[in-house]
C-alpha cells in the first residue's frame, strides 16, 4: 500500500479500485421536516436549554 498507493481491498483480493477515489461529499437535501427541527433546535439554544455542544451534535445527526 505504501509503495503503490493501492487499496488493501485490491491489494488482498484484486476487487474494488486501485487506487482510492475522493471521498464523496454527501449531499445535503434541505426537506421541509428537517428545516422545522433545525429552527426547534435554534430556538432551544437561544433560551439555553441545549449547550452549544448538543446544538451542533444534533444538527449534525440532522443534516
Amino acid at each position: 500500500m505504501a509503495e503503490t498507493g493501492a487499496t488493501l481491498e485490491w491489494l488482498a483480493n484484486g476487487d474494488g479500485e486501485f487506487l482510492p477515489s475522493e471521498p464523496k461529499q454527501k449531499e445535503t437535501v434541505l426537506t421541509d421536516e428537517i428545516i422545522e427541527k433545525l429552527e426547534r433546535l435554534g430556538s432551544l439554544k437561544e433560551k439555553g436549554l441545549i449547550t452549544d455542544q448538543e446544538f451542533n451534535e444534533l444538527k449534525a445527526k440532522l443534516i
